[in-house]
């Protein structure tokens, strides 16, 4: 078993590090739920069973994280791409403002669709990448990622036509 975590660390880390730190638009914050991640796949009989373990950790990443923010409901700090960027302050809180709207809407997804719209939005993964790691077609994918949008644009009302654009 720490043979299979070391494994995934190595191989897989940096990008559910990243993928924690998207979400969750604070560094200091993805890195201690990179350790609560670690230590749940540890204890984890599912984990030890899953078919696939990178793409369980994945999905663990995604509902930890989400759930975080849930519970935090805190302001997070700007991502440092963005505060590093040449951007108007204002603009950067706008954008920043936008960011957490968004980020607290996908944590109100249910699991399934919250999956599919990191994966598929955040992670720009293609639908078929996203239902290989979700264990669900395509189709299925496309459909929740859809839902997923539509329950944003109705919980993110009135600013929804400034953020989502299709």
């Amino acid at each position: 078993m720490a043979d299979a975590l070391v494994y995934l660390l190595r191989t897989a880390g940096p990008q559910l590090h990243a993928m924690l730190t998207r979400l969750t638009l604070r560094r200091d914050r993805s890195e201690e739920l990179m350790q609560e991640l670690f230590l749940k796949l540890h204890r984890s009989a599912a984990f030890r069973k899953a078919r696939d373990p990178r793409a369980y950790a994945f999905r663990a990443a995604i509902h930890l994280a989400l759930d975080a923010r849930r519970r935090e409901k805190a302001l997070a700090e700007l991502p440092e791409s963005l505060a590093a960027a040449e951007v108007r302050p204002l603009e950067a809180v706008i954008h920043g403002e936008q960011a957490q709207r968004v980020l607290a809407a996908v944590a109100e997804l249910s699991p399934l669709a919250r999956e599919a719209a990191v994966l598929h939005f955040v992670e720009q993964q293609s639908y078929a990448e996203a239902a290989g790691m979700m264990g669900r077609t395509e189709h299925q994918v496309r459909g929740l990622c859809q839902d997923a949008l539509r329950q944003l644009r109705g919980a993110l009302a009135p600013s929804a036509k400034e953020i989502f654009h299709e």
